[in-house]
């Protein structure tokens, strides 16, 4: 700390200094990383929707898909706490750009496939991630993917397939996804400006086994979250196949899901409550809550008219009028025994 101070040519980088490195002790002490995924459709012309996405959610990891034509000077002065990734595409539409927080320790796995960009992650369970643009004219096969999977692999960006509305492209790459075990986590929403499809999503192998390094109650939400992409899996195998028993059965783990999911919420509920008051990160995160429904107000109470019949509307009076008639009304009564 004293050589960062006298090496700091003014207070404010020195600070700045000190705020990094606290802020990477607090980050490696956690066991998940914050992801975003952005097909931005050229960078240049998107810059400033990429900026405010990224200032507005402190993320530890950013892929981004069709960035086009890039500026790596740029990049780098803007996120200078950030490692960047670039892999080139098949034309001046394409590429892959990752950017990684600089606390978490990660490595470039050279690969010539275009719109592919590889990353291992060297955490306590090693972990590969691939930031991929596939477009519909793309050369690439999924099977040229296969071979950089690991136990502990995620891939993740524009997939340009439709996985419940594509036919024949999304039964390949379902397939491909069912030879290796992947699992898909796929949002809600439509992820198309083009049309009602989704089609940026993530595929995974082995998440569950990293999650379960976990401790406390963030192991038992994933597993929970982990169980309803297992019965999205089944569901889109029954969809395919036509198979009412996969209908069946991913209902069954969707039901069971949800149920447990909803039981840890109520039980996380009950304990903050039982310790709201007292000192620690639970009661600290009670009242950060619910504080938003406190509303500020005044009494309604004007005055009052002691018993003499002289009304007041001094506070401090007010307030002495009325301990006063409580402590009366509430004070141990005394008992007059007759004399047997």
């Amino acid at each position: 700390m004293v050589e960062e101070w006298h090496a700091s040519q003014t207070l404010s980088s020195c600070l700045s200094n000190w705020f990094l490195s606290t802020r990477r002790d607090s980050r490696t002490a956690h066991s998940f990383l914050y992801t975003l995924c952005f097909n931005v459709r050229g960078l240049d012309a998107r810059w400033a929707e990429v900026y405010l996405l990224s200032t507005k959610h402190q993320f530890d990891i950013l892929v981004l898909g069709e960035v086009g034509k890039v500026d790596l000077s740029l990049i780098g002065a803007t996120y200078p706490s950030y490692h960047c990734f670039y892999q080139a595409g098949e034309n001046a539409f394409g590429g892959v750009i990752v950017l990684i927080r600089q606390n978490i320790p990660a490595s470039r796995l050279l690969c010539s496939l275009p719109n592919v960009c590889i990353i291992d992650l060297h955490l306590e369970v090693p972990t590969r991630l691939i930031g991929i643009y596939a477009p519909a004219s793309k050369s690439l096969v999924w099977n040229d993917l296969s071979r950089f999977t690991t136990p502990s692999f995620i891939i993740m960006g524009d997939f340009n397939v439709d996985l419940e509305k594509d036919g024949d492209k999304a039964d390949t790459l379902l397939n491909w996804a069912d030879d290796l075990d992947m699992a898909p986590f796929v949002p809600d929403a439509h992820t198309s400006l083009r049309s009602d499809r989704t089609i940026d999503y993530a595929l995974g192998i082995g998440i569950e086994n990293r999650f379960r390094h976990m401790k406390g109650p963030q192991r038992v939400i994933i597993n929970r979250f982990s169980l309803l992409a297992h019965s999205r899996t089944i569901a889109l195998k029954a969809k395919r196949t036509g198979s009412v028993r996969l209908r069946e059965e991913a209902r069954r783990i969707r039901n069971i899901a949800r149920y447990e999911l909803k039981r840890f919420r109520q039980e996380q509920l009950t304990k903050q409550l039982a310790d709201r008051h007292k000192s620690g990160k639970e009661s600290n995160l009670f009242w950060s809550r619910t504080k938003r429904h406190f509303r500020k107000a005044s009494a309604s109470l004007r005055g009052l008219i002691s018993p003499d019949g002289e009304s007041s509307k001094d506070p401090q009076r007010i307030a002495n009028l009325t301990a006063d008639y409580y402590e009366q009304l509430f004070k141990e009564p005394t008992l007059m025994r007759p004399h047997p």
